[in-house]
């Protein structure tokens, strides 16, 4: 099976460790808000985020055509 652009990204170094910091502040604060907000900074600050976003909109135009 051939992977999405997204599924290889979300394999990166990086988004693993944007993740677990969400997850980490999640179980921590006892707040899923607080999760998502400190994975989506921690996502910007090392450029996941950004790829991330890229390439789910890489993957929808190559879809449409």
């Amino acid at each position: 099976m051939v992977k999405t652009i997204t599924e290889s990204i979300l394999e990166t170094k990086q988004v693993r460790e944007a993740i677990a910091e969400g997850i980490v502040t999640m179980i921590l604060t006892n707040n899923s808000q607080s999760g998502w907000d400190a994975m989506i900074k921690k996502g910007k600050q090392n450029g996941s985020y950004f790829a991330v976003k890229l390439a789910m909109f890489l993957d929808i135009v190559k879809a449409i055509t």
